[in-house]
């Protein structure tokens, strides 16, 4: 508008410019890294409970399991009772995580198998694809909720 100006009527007059074309709008999509996503179920869940998953490759990482409280859902030593997927160098693995300590190795994992955690008369048992790989050694009584931390951009449970 710095070639405009007004005439002697007052109204505002714009010398023609030719056209220019329009620069389209574009969103820039920044990955997003460090835990900082997760989900509690809105019920409280009591006496015997399961959850059984699945989780694509690729998953930077994951821990999804059982705990007590609602707050703070982001933080993956909060799972009292869950596993613990990450990807590390291509590889993707798991391990069952119990109040922020591993209970088993790595284990190479697919994105086509299945992870249950059951908690049945107290007794927490961990299966990959129904075969069990791991019992606690601890009881889980109370009310509980099922919690899913994520650690990055695009990862996401089934």
């Amino acid at each position: 508008m710095a070639d405009c100006y007004y005439d002697n009527s007052g109204c505002l007059v714009c010398p023609e410019v030719d056209a220019k074309p329009a620069v389209p709008g574009y969103y820039v999509s920044r990955p997003v890294v460090g835990w900082s996503a997760g989900a509690n179920t809105v019920k409280q869940l009591d006496g015997d409970v399961h959850a059984v998953f699945s989780l694509p490759g690729g998953t930077a990482g994951a821990a999804i399991g059982f705990k007590t409280s609602r707050t703070r859902q982001v933080v993956p030593d909060l799972v009292l009772f869950g596993f613990y997927f990450q990807s590390v160098g291509g590889a993707d693995v798991v391990q069952v995580i119990e109040s922020g300590v591993m209970k088993t190795s790595p284990v190479l994992r697919a994105g086509t198998d299945t992870f249950e955690v059951r908690r049945i008369i107290g007794n927490v048992e961990y299966l990959i694809n129904k075969t069990l790989v791991y019992t606690s050694t601890l009881k889980s009584v109370g009310s509980i909720v099922l919690n899913a931390c994520l650690y990055a951009s695009g990862d996401e449970i089934n």
